[in-house]
């Protein structure tokens, strides 16, 4: 027994209307996919394309009165994902264009300000646990020493890697996993069992390797991945000015 297709999907001359969207926090190619899914869910929707590089979606749909909107929610449902609807017909608004271009500028801001509190923490976190290679920098006392790594290393973990965690909960909340997951997930392993260590030495005194503290670890993640994310950010940025520039080219009468 074949299954009844949808009406929608079976005859695409219904598919005579389309929607455009702005959508932000997408961070790799798996929330490509958990999008175009979501949209494509819905039973007017034909078909969808999402482009990383642009940070825009394009969907085909029959013409209901509510579809640009519930397209939209269905965006945002799946994960954590803030989905902006463009002018209809492909006309340009410049008040919503210039607001999309202000927030990714806002957000590209926000992301350089927590890779340079990675770096620098980081790189503090890093000459301290190499002590014995940097003697200027040495703190002998192994308790000290911890607890100076441990005040080093929250600012990375809790403010800098702050996007990877609300990540997690999100997607814990939506039932899906990404990049946010991996990230937050290895580096709370590694901050926690080293405050463990650092707070309460006594329950990890079974040999000498299990007193080992890997603060260089979680924040070099973080700041090695925001470095990534803010290059990432810039080609985007630069693309989409590239394509907003061909877009705006017209031919002379």
């Amino acid at each position: 027994h074949r299954k009844t297709r949808d009406p929608f999907r079976r005859d695409p001359v219904w598919a005579t209307a389309r929607a455009d969207l702005a959508i932000q926090g997408m961070g790799c190619a798996s929330c490509v996919q958990k999008i175009e899914k979501a949209v494509k869910g819905l039973p007017f929707v034909v078909d969808a394309q999402v482009n990383l590089a642009t940070m825009r979606a394009s969907v085909t749909h029959a013409p209901m009165q509510t579809a640009r909107e519930e397209i939209r929610r269905a965006v945002e449902e799946a994960g954590s994902y803030q989905a902006v609807l463009l002018p209809e017909d492909g006309l340009e608004d410049r008040n919503v264009t210039d607001e999309i271009e202000r927030s990714e500028q806002r957000e590209a801001q926000g992301l350089r300000r927590r890779l340079w509190t990675a770096l620098f923490f980081s790189g503090l976190v890093m000459a301290i646990s190499m002590g014995e290679m940097l003697p200027l920098l040495q703190v002998k006392d192994r308790e000290v020493r911890n607890l100076l790594l441990l005040l080093l290393a929250s600012p990375v973990f809790f403010w800098a890697g702050a996007p990877f965690h609300l990540g997690l909960i999100r997607s814990i909340r939506h039932r899906t996993a990404d990049m946010n997951t991996l990230v937050s997930i290895g580096t709370a392993t590694a901050f926690f069992y080293s405050a463990l260590v650092t707070l309460r030495p006594g329950l990890f005194a079974v040999d000498r390797f299990s007193s080992f503290v890997y603060y260089d670890t979680a924040t070099m993640i973080i700041a090695l991945i925001l470095v990534g994310r803010t290059l990432e950010a810039r080609a985007k940025g630069k693309a989409r000015q590239s394509i907003r520039g061909l877009m705006g080219l017209k031919p002379m009468s």
